[in-house]
């Protein structure tokens, strides 16, 4: 159960574990958040947490079960390879942590189901890393569509993705023993998110993919899928790691115009009913976001992530936090698609969705509760 010394600091006492390329970015980003602090680091290669406990000022931590035995820290950011999300979470839920994992929440939606009821039960708050619902054209876009801007939406596009050097596929992500899966279910868990927040639940899906190489278990190198809506609007996925311009582009269409998203740089047309164009190139958020990168090294999104995390209430404004519950869907969508491509077919999703679990109470200390939810875009 939670440590009753988490009652009594002024500050959100992070530990991160997995001090890799995300891991560093989410650690420089909670360093960079008023009213969080970043406590230790912890990998299972020292060497790496060494480096990045040295650069950041922190200790870094050899024995994970004995730090969590201490009930040092209030919270814990994942960011360890994807099979590996599930034995690190359960254990800082059992030690009364809150829990932000990076996606996938888990490689299996048994696993992340089981995450679920843990959080539950201990009524501590789970929620996953989907920043990409805080880049400001992809925000602007949310809000566009579910003010109704460009009437009941009928299609979505979004492609995700980037060229994979042969140093990142040499690395775990090209292991499926530790990456659980490819492009799909690295990036494209970002576009399955981003759907169920514009579109909701879909029905049935058929997709296909390209493997990285001719064995039976090889991970996804790009996979296509198409997900069908109880509405008639359909939405197509394409995630790659054979992407050569951009990272995340995004289409809606909806009865009363359309709405285009890039991201490479920030972007965003709205056509509307009358046929007249509307742009905005984020000139200022650019600037802002160079200057905390340049500052913080790390994004200003994980930073809004942080904020939310800690709120009391929840803000209730979109884009919100993704919660450990939109992780689940999101892996139930991927696990979906790779039952497509396996078979050829096309496959009910619906099938695989389960009843949401109780509403989570998070466990925040009174200096969370205090915190704004608000920051300065």
């Amino acid at each position: 159960m939670p440590g009753p010394s988490s009652h009594r600091h002024a500050q959100t006492r992070w530990l991160v574990i997995g001090c890799g390329g995300q891991g560093r970015r989410r650690a420089k980003s909670i360093a960079a958040t008023p009213g969080h602090r970043l406590a230790a680091v912890y990998d299972c290669e020292p060497e790496i947490a060494h480096r990045l406990a040295n650069d950041l000022g922190v200790p870094m931590i050899r024995g994970l079960q004995d730090a969590l035995d201490r009930h040092e820290f209030d919270a814990a950011a994942i960011a360890t390879p994807h099979t590996d999300h599930v034995e690190s979470a359960y254990l800082c839920l059992e030690a009364g942590l809150n829990i932000l994992i990076e996606k996938p929440i888990t490689t299996s939606s048994d696993h992340a189901f089981r995450l679920l009821d843990l959080s539950n039960r201990m009524r501590l708050h789970l929620a996953v890393g989907f920043n990409h619902r805080f880049f400001p054209p992809i925000e602007k876009a949310i809000q566009l569509i579910a003010s109704g801007a460009i009437g009941k939406l009928q299609s979505l596009e979004i492609a995700i993705g980037h060229a994979a050097s042969p140093e990142f596929l040499a690395g775990w992500h090209g292991k499926r023993s530790l990456s659980g899966g490819g492009a799909f279910l690295d990036n494209g868990s970002h576009a399955c998110d981003l759907a169920r927040l514009l579109l909701g639940e879909p029905i049935d899906v058929s997709a296909w993919s390209i493997p990285l190489t001719p064995q039976p278990d090889a991970i996804d190198l790009e996979t296509h899928a198409t997900f069908h809506y109880a509405s008639g609007a359909c939405c197509q996925i394409t995630a790659s790691w054979r992407k050569t311009r951009g990272y995340l582009e995004l289409r809606a269409v909806g009865e009363q115009g359309r709405v285009e998203v890039q991201t490479t740089p920030w972007s965003l047309i709205r056509l509307d009913q009358r046929g007249r164009i509307h742009r905005d190139r984020f000139l200022a958020a650019r600037i802002r976001e160079r200057l905390h990168r340049a500052r913080h090294g790390g994004e200003r999104s994980l930073v809004r992530e942080l904020v939310q995390f800690s709120a009391s209430p929840r803000p209730q404004s979109l884009p919100s936090l993704a919660t450990g519950y939109d992780g689940l869907r999101a892996v139930q969508m991927v696990e979906a698609v790779e039952l497509a491509c396996r078979t050829g077919r096309k496959v009910s999703v619906a099938q695989a969705m389960v009843t949401p679990p109780p509403q989570v109470v998070s466990n925040n200390t009174p200096s969370q509760q205090r915190m704004s939810a608000g920051l300065d875009r």
